[in-house]
């Protein structure tokens, strides 16, 4: 291949009034006030610019199982699919934990240690 890894994946989207889409996989729709106007999240020692309500884009449930890929980038080879529980990985990996019903505060957390929290408007 021509590339290195690690690398970004660059997708495009189309869009129209309420929603957008991934050009090449129009079942990844999303409405647009799910992702604009973006918000600035940390990203380890990063601060990067993201959708403003990932949980309605991706759908995260604690409770449902944690995948790896079936796509190794690093090797460009295919593998087994893992899955487990979520929640069995919260005392080894930081997870978001939102607080409130307006999804106004995210903690990071890993088990019961506070790595830190983001305020929004």
């Amino acid at each position: 291949y021509s590339w290195n890894f690690p690398f970004i994946d660059i997708f495009f989207y189309a869009t129209n009034e309420t929603h957008l889409w991934e050009t090449d996989y129009s079942s990844t729709i999303t409405k647009k006030e799910n992702v604009f106007p973006l918000v600035m999240r940390p990203f380890g020692e990063l601060w990067l610019p993201t959708p403003r309500k990932p949980q309605e884009i991706f759908k995260f449930d604690p409770f449902d199982d944690c995948k790896g890929h079936t796509w190794n980038h690093r090797n460009e080879i295919r593998q087994k699919e893992i899955s487990v529980k979520c929640n069995d990985l919260k005392h080894i990996y930081p997870f978001v934990e939102r607080q409130n019903q307006s999804d106004a505060i995210e903690i990071l957390r890993t088990h019961d240690t506070i790595i830190h929290t983001v305020f929004y408007n």
